[in-house]
């Protein structure tokens, strides 16, 4: 993703989600060590040594991912009394 587009993108999940647009030092080296992680096991791009995560992204087909995400939500929703939301669309 170009700088320009990927500035963007970062400023419309941010208006959206109401987080401050400076990242702190700590949540912007998470998302560094993140994006290597992730470009080393879903791309298989080469990142410096020390970048990633030293355990390993295991995809999963969609709709597994979605079930295990909306078990957590749930899961969570619950034990923080929030409201919960399904859309039980494919």
């Amino acid at each position: 993703m170009n700088n320009s587009l990927e500035k963007r993108v970062e400023a419309v999940v941010l208006a959206r989600f109401g987080l401050l647009a400076e990242m702190s030092p700590e949540v912007k080296r998470a998302d560094l060590v993140l994006l290597a992680t992730e470009q080393r096991d879903l791309f298989g791009k080469a990142v410096s040594a020390g970048m990633a995560l030293p355990q390993r992204i295991t995809p999963l087909p969609a709709r597994d991912a979605k079930l295990e995400f909306l078990a957590r939500y749930s899961e969570l929703a619950i034990k923080s009394g929030a409201e919960i939301v399904v859309d039980d669309r494919p």
